[in-house]
Protein backbone atom coordinates (compact mmCIF):
# COMPACT_ATOMS: atom_id res chain seq x y z
CA UNK A 1 0.00 0.00 0.00
CA UNK A 2 3.04 2.28 0.18
CA UNK A 3 4.00 4.60 2.97
CA UNK A 4 1.22 6.25 4.92
CA UNK A 5 2.22 9.22 7.05
CA UNK A 6 -0.91 9.12 9.17
CA UNK A 7 -4.27 7.48 9.39
CA UNK A 8 -7.49 7.64 11.37
CA UNK A 9 -7.51 6.05 14.82
CA UNK A 10 -9.05 2.63 15.35
CA UNK A 11 -9.43 1.53 11.74
CA UNK A 12 -7.28 -0.13 9.09
CA UNK A 13 -7.03 1.37 5.60
CA UNK A 14 -6.70 -2.03 3.93
CA UNK A 15 -9.95 -3.21 5.51
CA UNK A 16 -11.66 -0.11 4.15
CA UNK A 17 -10.26 -0.69 0.65
CA UNK A 18 -11.30 -4.35 0.71
CA UNK A 19 -14.84 -3.82 1.99
CA UNK A 20 -16.00 -0.31 1.12
CA UNK A 21 -13.93 1.51 -1.53
CA UNK A 22 -16.15 1.88 -4.64
CA UNK A 23 -18.59 -0.59 -3.09
CA UNK A 24 -20.72 0.88 -0.31
CA UNK A 25 -20.97 3.87 2.03
CA UNK A 26 -19.27 3.94 5.41
CA UNK A 27 -19.80 6.25 8.38
CA UNK A 28 -16.82 6.57 10.72
CA UNK A 29 -17.88 8.19 13.95
CA UNK A 30 -15.17 10.44 15.43
CA UNK A 31 -12.63 9.66 12.75
CA UNK A 32 -10.84 12.79 14.00
CA UNK A 33 -11.90 13.35 17.62
CA UNK A 34 -11.83 16.98 18.68
CA UNK A 35 -11.21 18.13 15.13
CA UNK A 36 -10.85 21.90 14.68
CA UNK A 37 -11.15 23.20 11.09
CA UNK A 38 -8.19 25.20 9.75
CA UNK A 39 -10.55 27.90 8.42
CA UNK A 40 -13.68 29.45 9.90
CA UNK A 41 -16.65 30.72 7.92
CA UNK A 42 -15.33 34.28 7.63
CA UNK A 43 -11.94 33.07 6.35
CA UNK A 44 -13.65 30.81 3.82
CA UNK A 45 -15.74 33.76 2.63
CA UNK A 46 -12.55 35.81 2.33
CA UNK A 47 -11.02 33.11 0.15
CA UNK A 48 -14.14 33.15 -2.04
CA UNK A 49 -13.47 36.86 -2.70
CA UNK A 50 -10.10 36.14 -4.31
CA UNK A 51 -9.80 36.29 -8.09
CA UNK A 52 -8.11 32.93 -8.67
CA UNK A 53 -10.39 30.89 -6.39
CA UNK A 54 -13.39 28.96 -7.73
CA UNK A 55 -16.45 29.50 -5.53
CA UNK A 56 -20.24 29.35 -5.62
CA UNK A 57 -23.19 30.32 -3.46
CA UNK A 58 -26.30 28.16 -3.73
CA UNK A 59 -29.60 29.79 -2.78
CA UNK A 60 -32.26 27.16 -2.31
CA UNK A 61 -34.77 29.90 -1.44
CA UNK A 62 -34.97 33.69 -1.62
CA UNK A 63 -33.10 33.85 -4.93
CA UNK A 64 -34.38 34.82 -8.36
CA UNK A 65 -35.48 31.19 -8.76
CA UNK A 66 -35.20 27.98 -6.72
CA UNK A 67 -31.68 26.62 -6.32
CA UNK A 68 -30.05 29.69 -7.85
CA UNK A 69 -26.25 29.48 -8.20
CA UNK A 70 -24.08 32.58 -7.90
CA UNK A 71 -20.46 32.36 -9.02
CA UNK A 72 -17.47 34.10 -7.41
CA UNK A 73 -15.27 35.93 -6.92
CA UNK A 74 -17.55 37.64 -4.42
CA UNK A 75 -17.41 40.91 -2.53
CA UNK A 76 -17.95 41.38 1.19
CA UNK A 77 -21.40 42.92 0.67
CA UNK A 78 -22.54 39.78 -1.18
CA UNK A 79 -22.40 37.91 2.11
CA UNK A 80 -24.16 40.61 4.13
CA UNK A 81 -27.13 40.35 1.75
CA UNK A 82 -27.61 36.62 2.24
CA UNK A 83 -30.80 35.41 3.97
CA UNK A 84 -30.75 33.84 7.41
CA UNK A 85 -31.30 30.28 6.15
CA UNK A 86 -31.12 27.91 3.16
CA UNK A 87 -27.91 29.00 1.50
CA UNK A 88 -24.50 27.34 1.04
CA UNK A 89 -21.07 28.69 0.12
CA UNK A 90 -18.82 26.20 -1.70
CA UNK A 91 -15.13 26.82 -2.36
CA UNK A 92 -13.18 24.43 -4.60
CA UNK A 93 -9.51 23.44 -4.40
CA UNK A 94 -8.96 24.96 -0.96
CA UNK A 95 -5.98 22.63 -0.55
CA UNK A 96 -4.29 24.50 -3.41
CA UNK A 97 -4.48 27.76 -1.46
CA UNK A 98 -4.08 26.85 2.21
CA UNK A 99 -1.29 24.66 3.57
CA UNK A 100 -3.23 23.67 6.71
CA UNK A 101 -6.11 22.41 4.58
CA UNK A 102 -3.70 20.56 2.28
CA UNK A 103 -2.26 18.82 5.37
CA UNK A 104 -5.57 16.93 5.69
CA UNK A 105 -4.58 14.84 2.68
CA UNK A 106 -2.08 12.93 4.83
CA UNK A 107 -4.98 10.95 6.26
CA UNK A 108 -5.98 9.71 2.81
CA UNK A 109 -2.64 8.66 1.34
CA UNK A 110 -3.58 5.00 1.53
CA UNK A 111 -5.20 5.91 -1.80
CA UNK A 112 -2.70 6.84 -4.57
CA UNK A 113 -1.99 10.54 -4.99
CA UNK A 114 -2.96 10.52 -8.67
CA UNK A 115 -6.54 9.67 -7.66
CA UNK A 116 -6.91 12.73 -5.42
CA UNK A 117 -8.75 15.65 -7.01
CA UNK A 118 -9.28 18.37 -4.44
CA UNK A 119 -10.55 19.46 -1.06
CA UNK A 120 -13.76 21.46 -1.30
CA UNK A 121 -15.13 23.25 1.76
CA UNK A 122 -18.74 24.26 2.16
CA UNK A 123 -20.25 26.55 4.76
CA UNK A 124 -24.03 26.39 5.14
CA UNK A 125 -26.62 28.39 7.02
CA UNK A 126 -29.36 26.40 8.78
CA UNK A 127 -31.30 24.44 6.16
CA UNK A 128 -28.57 24.99 3.57
CA UNK A 129 -27.90 22.26 1.01
CA UNK A 130 -27.19 21.70 -2.66
CA UNK A 131 -30.11 19.33 -3.10
CA UNK A 132 -30.23 15.57 -3.63
CA UNK A 133 -27.69 14.62 -6.27
CA UNK A 134 -25.29 11.95 -7.50
CA UNK A 135 -21.53 12.25 -7.96
CA UNK A 136 -19.47 10.08 -10.29
CA UNK A 137 -16.45 10.05 -8.01
CA UNK A 138 -15.51 8.83 -4.54
CA UNK A 139 -15.80 11.38 -1.73
CA UNK A 140 -15.08 11.60 1.99
CA UNK A 141 -17.27 14.10 3.84
CA UNK A 142 -15.64 15.34 7.04
CA UNK A 143 -17.88 17.30 9.37
CA UNK A 144 -15.72 20.21 10.51
CA UNK A 145 -18.16 22.29 12.57
CA UNK A 146 -21.86 22.31 13.34
CA UNK A 147 -24.12 19.43 12.35
CA UNK A 148 -25.29 18.18 8.98
CA UNK A 149 -27.91 15.52 8.30
CA UNK A 150 -27.00 13.18 5.46
CA UNK A 151 -29.47 10.94 3.65
CA UNK A 152 -28.74 8.43 0.90
CA UNK A 153 -30.78 6.28 -1.45
CA UNK A 154 -28.75 3.08 -1.56
CA UNK A 155 -31.09 1.52 -4.13
CA UNK A 156 -30.29 4.22 -6.74
CA UNK A 157 -33.79 3.86 -8.12
CA UNK A 158 -33.75 6.90 -10.41
CA UNK A 159 -31.19 9.29 -11.90
CA UNK A 160 -33.73 11.59 -13.57
CA UNK A 161 -32.94 15.27 -13.04
CA UNK A 162 -35.21 18.23 -12.38
CA UNK A 163 -35.56 20.52 -15.39
CA UNK A 164 -34.57 24.17 -15.62
CA UNK A 165 -32.26 24.39 -12.60
CA UNK A 166 -28.68 25.64 -12.21
CA UNK A 167 -27.81 22.41 -10.38
CA UNK A 168 -28.11 18.73 -11.29
CA UNK A 169 -30.75 17.89 -8.69
CA UNK A 170 -32.51 14.54 -8.71
CA UNK A 171 -36.20 14.69 -9.54
CA UNK A 172 -36.84 11.63 -7.36
CA UNK A 173 -35.05 10.94 -4.09
CA UNK A 174 -36.29 8.28 -1.69
CA UNK A 175 -33.70 7.94 1.09
CA UNK A 176 -33.41 4.69 3.00
CA UNK A 177 -30.47 5.59 5.29
CA UNK A 178 -29.86 8.70 7.37
CA UNK A 179 -27.14 10.00 9.71
CA UNK A 180 -26.60 13.17 11.72
CA UNK A 181 -22.90 14.05 11.56
CA UNK A 182 -21.13 15.87 14.38
CA UNK A 183 -17.69 17.52 14.18
CA UNK A 184 -15.02 14.86 13.61
CA UNK A 185 -17.41 12.38 11.94
CA UNK A 186 -16.50 11.14 8.47
CA UNK A 187 -18.83 9.75 5.79
CA UNK A 188 -17.52 7.92 2.72
CA UNK A 189 -19.68 7.71 -0.38
CA UNK A 190 -18.72 5.70 -3.49
CA UNK A 191 -19.66 6.92 -6.98
CA UNK A 192 -23.28 6.81 -8.06
CA UNK A 193 -24.96 6.91 -4.64
CA UNK A 194 -27.72 9.55 -4.48
CA UNK A 195 -27.22 11.68 -1.38
CA UNK A 196 -28.54 14.83 0.25
CA UNK A 197 -26.96 16.82 3.08
CA UNK A 198 -28.90 19.46 5.03
CA UNK A 199 -27.37 21.77 7.63
CA UNK A 200 -29.06 21.45 11.01
CA UNK A 201 -27.34 24.64 12.16
CA UNK A 202 -24.50 26.80 10.77
CA UNK A 203 -21.98 24.19 9.73
CA UNK A 204 -18.86 23.50 7.72
CA UNK A 205 -18.22 20.32 5.74
CA UNK A 206 -14.91 19.38 4.16
CA UNK A 207 -15.17 17.22 1.04
CA UNK A 208 -12.16 15.22 -0.08
CA UNK A 209 -12.95 14.28 -3.67
CA UNK A 210 -11.19 11.78 -5.91
CA UNK A 211 -10.75 11.99 -9.64
CA UNK A 212 -12.00 9.25 -11.95
CA UNK A 213 -10.75 9.81 -15.52
CA UNK A 214 -13.13 8.80 -18.29
CA UNK A 215 -12.04 6.82 -21.32
CA UNK A 216 -12.67 9.92 -23.46
CA UNK A 217 -10.36 12.01 -21.26
CA UNK A 218 -7.60 9.41 -21.40
CA UNK A 219 -7.98 9.00 -25.15
CA UNK A 220 -7.88 12.75 -25.69
CA UNK A 221 -4.79 13.09 -23.48
CA UNK A 222 -2.88 10.34 -25.25
CA UNK A 223 -3.84 11.41 -28.77
CA UNK A 224 -3.11 15.06 -28.02
CA UNK A 225 0.41 14.29 -26.79
CA UNK A 226 1.03 11.87 -29.62
CA UNK A 227 0.03 14.41 -32.27
CA UNK A 228 2.48 16.92 -30.79
CA UNK A 229 5.37 14.51 -31.33
CA UNK A 230 4.24 12.44 -34.31
CA UNK A 231 5.88 13.10 -37.67
CA UNK A 232 3.05 13.85 -40.08
CA UNK A 233 2.68 11.75 -43.25
CA UNK A 234 0.58 12.40 -46.32
CA UNK A 235 -1.64 9.84 -47.99
CA UNK A 236 -0.14 8.51 -51.24
CA UNK A 237 -1.73 6.35 -53.92
CA UNK A 238 0.67 5.51 -56.76
CA UNK A 239 -0.94 3.30 -59.38
CA UNK A 240 -4.33 4.89 -58.84
CA UNK A 241 -6.86 3.05 -61.09
CA UNK A 242 -9.42 4.85 -63.20
CA UNK A 243 -12.86 4.74 -61.55
CA UNK A 244 -16.28 4.59 -63.20
CA UNK A 245 -17.78 6.79 -60.49
CA UNK A 246 -15.71 9.78 -59.40
CA UNK A 247 -17.93 10.24 -56.31
CA UNK A 248 -17.10 6.76 -54.99
CA UNK A 249 -14.55 6.23 -52.21
CA UNK A 250 -13.11 2.93 -53.37
CA UNK A 251 -12.58 0.12 -50.82
CA UNK A 252 -8.85 0.18 -51.67
CA UNK A 253 -8.71 3.89 -50.76
CA UNK A 254 -10.52 3.28 -47.47
CA UNK A 255 -8.11 0.47 -46.68
CA UNK A 256 -5.12 2.72 -47.35
CA UNK A 257 -6.58 5.51 -45.20
CA UNK A 258 -7.29 3.08 -42.36
CA UNK A 259 -3.70 1.87 -42.53
CA UNK A 260 -2.43 5.44 -42.37
CA UNK A 261 -4.46 6.03 -39.20
CA UNK A 262 -3.58 2.75 -37.49
CA UNK A 263 0.13 3.15 -38.28
CA UNK A 264 0.06 6.70 -36.93
CA UNK A 265 -1.52 5.45 -33.68
CA UNK A 266 1.07 2.77 -32.98
CA UNK A 267 2.35 3.76 -29.54
CA UNK A 268 4.68 1.52 -27.57
CA UNK A 269 3.93 0.82 -23.91
CA UNK A 270 6.77 2.99 -22.59
CA UNK A 271 5.60 6.02 -24.56
CA UNK A 272 1.96 5.40 -23.66
CA UNK A 273 2.89 5.22 -19.97
CA UNK A 274 4.74 8.51 -20.25
CA UNK A 275 1.79 10.20 -21.95
CA UNK A 276 -0.56 9.00 -19.21
CA UNK A 277 1.75 9.96 -16.35
CA UNK A 278 2.36 13.41 -17.78
CA UNK A 279 -1.36 14.03 -18.19
CA UNK A 280 -2.20 12.76 -14.70
CA UNK A 281 0.40 15.13 -13.23
CA UNK A 282 -0.97 18.25 -14.90
CA UNK A 283 -1.97 21.08 -12.57
CA UNK A 284 -5.69 21.74 -12.47
CA UNK A 285 -6.89 24.62 -14.68
CA UNK A 286 -7.02 27.90 -12.81
CA UNK A 287 -4.22 26.97 -10.40
CA UNK A 288 -1.22 29.21 -11.09
CA UNK A 289 2.32 27.94 -10.59
CA UNK A 290 4.55 30.89 -9.71
CA UNK A 291 8.19 30.76 -10.75
CA UNK A 292 10.62 32.75 -8.55
CA UNK A 293 10.74 36.41 -9.62
CA UNK A 294 14.46 36.72 -8.95
CA UNK A 295 15.77 33.15 -8.97
CA UNK A 296 19.14 32.38 -7.50
CA UNK A 297 21.94 31.39 -9.82
CA UNK A 298 23.03 27.78 -9.55
CA UNK A 299 25.99 28.24 -7.18
CA UNK A 300 24.13 30.45 -4.65
CA UNK A 301 21.25 27.98 -4.84
CA UNK A 302 23.54 25.08 -3.94
CA UNK A 303 25.02 27.07 -1.05
CA UNK A 304 21.56 27.87 0.33
CA UNK A 305 20.64 24.20 -0.04
CA UNK A 306 23.36 23.41 2.50
CA UNK A 307 21.35 25.19 5.21
CA UNK A 308 17.76 25.02 4.04
CA UNK A 309 15.58 22.49 2.25
CA UNK A 310 12.95 22.64 -0.48
CA UNK A 311 9.25 21.94 0.06
CA UNK A 312 6.55 21.29 -2.50
CA UNK A 313 4.67 24.38 -3.68
CA UNK A 314 0.93 24.40 -3.00
CA UNK A 315 -1.36 23.33 -5.81
CA UNK A 316 0.86 21.06 -7.87
CA UNK A 317 0.67 17.33 -8.47
CA UNK A 318 3.88 15.40 -7.97
CA UNK A 319 3.72 11.80 -9.21
CA UNK A 320 6.26 9.09 -9.91
CA UNK A 321 6.36 5.84 -11.84
CA UNK A 322 8.93 3.12 -12.24
CA UNK A 323 9.83 2.38 -15.86
CA UNK A 324 12.63 0.20 -17.17
CA UNK A 325 14.02 -0.22 -13.64
CA UNK A 326 14.39 3.53 -13.07
CA UNK A 327 12.19 6.09 -11.34
CA UNK A 328 10.66 8.91 -13.34
CA UNK A 329 9.17 12.03 -11.75
CA UNK A 330 6.15 13.79 -13.29
CA UNK A 331 5.11 17.33 -12.37
CA UNK A 332 2.63 19.51 -14.25
CA UNK A 333 2.92 17.42 -17.41
CA UNK A 334 6.73 17.48 -17.34
CA UNK A 335 8.95 14.40 -17.12
CA UNK A 336 12.07 14.22 -14.97
CA UNK A 337 13.71 10.89 -15.90
CA UNK A 338 16.11 8.67 -13.95
CA UNK A 339 15.54 10.13 -10.50
CA UNK A 340 17.37 8.54 -7.57
CA UNK A 341 15.13 6.35 -5.40
CA UNK A 342 16.17 8.23 -2.25
CA UNK A 343 14.72 11.46 -3.69
CA UNK A 344 11.53 9.66 -4.69
CA UNK A 345 11.20 8.37 -1.12
CA UNK A 346 11.63 11.84 0.38
CA UNK A 347 9.12 13.33 -2.06
CA UNK A 348 6.63 10.58 -1.27
CA UNK A 349 6.96 11.16 2.48
CA UNK A 350 6.79 14.95 2.16
CA UNK A 351 10.28 15.42 3.58
CA UNK A 352 12.62 18.31 2.86
CA UNK A 353 14.81 18.07 -0.20
CA UNK A 354 18.18 19.30 1.03
CA UNK A 355 21.88 18.72 0.54
CA UNK A 356 22.20 16.56 3.65
CA UNK A 357 19.71 13.92 2.52
CA UNK A 358 19.90 14.00 -1.30
CA UNK A 359 22.66 12.46 -3.45
CA UNK A 360 25.56 14.78 -4.37
CA UNK A 361 24.60 14.68 -8.06
CA UNK A 362 20.98 15.78 -7.39
CA UNK A 363 21.80 19.50 -7.60
CA UNK A 364 20.74 19.95 -11.22
CA UNK A 365 17.39 18.24 -10.63
CA UNK A 366 16.64 20.25 -7.49
CA UNK A 367 17.61 23.45 -9.26
CA UNK A 368 15.19 22.68 -12.10
CA UNK A 369 12.39 22.01 -9.60
CA UNK A 370 13.18 25.33 -7.92
CA UNK A 371 13.38 27.37 -11.16
CA UNK A 372 10.08 25.93 -12.40
CA UNK A 373 8.33 26.92 -9.16
CA UNK A 374 7.47 23.33 -8.27
CA UNK A 375 9.52 23.46 -5.04
CA UNK A 376 10.33 26.45 -2.87
CA UNK A 377 12.70 27.02 0.02
CA UNK A 378 11.05 26.19 3.33
CA UNK A 379 11.34 29.76 4.66
CA UNK A 380 10.14 31.43 1.46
Amino acid sequence: MGSVSSTFPNWLPQDFLDEFWQRRPLLIRQALPGYCPPLDGDELAGLACEENVESRIVLEKNGQHPWQVLHGPFQEQDFTRLPATHWTLLVQDVDKHDADVAALLKYFRFIPDWRIDDIMISYAAPGGSVGPHTDQYDVFLLQASGRRRWMIDSSCRSQRLMDGLDLRILAEFDPDREWLLEPGDLLYLPPGVPHHGIAEDPCMTISIGFRAPTDNELLSAVIGRHLEQHEERFHTDPGLPCQQRASEIHPHALSALRSLVTEAMQIDDTTMNRYLCEWLSETKPGIVITEPEEPLDYEPFIRRLQHEGLVRALGIRVLCARQNDTWHLYIDGETFPDVDASIIDRIDKGLLLDAAHCPPDAGELLYRLYRRGYYVFSTT
